[in-house]
């Protein structure tokens, strides 16, 4: 199931949105940023949306969603501001902060639980595009790595192609297991 933040100072507020929607997303409230942020830095909690107010006791919600789009195990997460405010500016500055929609209240039902599903659905995708991105960089970095190896290798062949005595193609192989990372000592025989 889904997690659901909902960071709103009114226990009314709260309450609503828990009844709303416990049946489809973990909901987990909480009535300021800093319980809200105090739990999500241990990274164990990891909502897909967070529901946020814009009036908040201390930090406002804007700080808020500002500090969790900070957050590394939370870029994926989709943010719906929940707020009475309605201006443009009030919009302007919670999308500057990092909200993905704004909703007014009172929420119409059927529109809050619409949104929510889009969002999450968007949170979703954006967790997949980062797994993506990962595997992405993975590949990279094992091509980089074999690339180098290809180079030591290629570069060992072109070295001994004109060794003309056994110390220098001794030599040169043990350059290239000392790059290999393997440490070799050369046994040497009398005849």
């Amino acid at each position: 199931m889904d997690m659901l933040l909902h960071v709103d100072d009114d226990p009314l507020q709260q309450a609503w949105l828990r009844t709303l929607f416990s049946a489809e997303y973990q909901v987990i409230t909480f009535p300021d940023a800093e319980a809200a942020l105090h739990e999500l830095e241990n990274e164990a909690l990891v909502p897909h949306i967070a529901v946020l107010d814009l009036e908040l006791p201390g930090m406002s919600g804007y700080q808020l969603c500002r500090r969790l789009r900070e957050m590394p195990h939370l870029l994926g997460m989709s943010v719906l501001v929940l707020s009475a405010h309605d201006s443009l500016l009030d919009r302007i500055e919670a999308y500057e902060a990092g909200a993905d929609d704004y909703f007014i209240k009172p929420a119409d039902i059927v529109d809050l639980r619409l949104k929510l599903n889009r969002l999450s659905t968007l949170a979703k995708e954006r967790q997949e595009i980062e797994q993506y991105v990962i595997q992405a960089q993975q590949t990279s970095f094992s091509a980089l790595s074999a690339l180098g190896e290809t180079n030591i290798t290629l570069g060992f062949f072109r070295d001994i192609a004109f060794c003309r005595d056994y110390e220098l193609l001794i030599q040169k192989g043990l350059q290239v297991l000392h790059q290999f990372g393997v440490n070799a000592v050369p046994i040497v025989t009398g005849k």
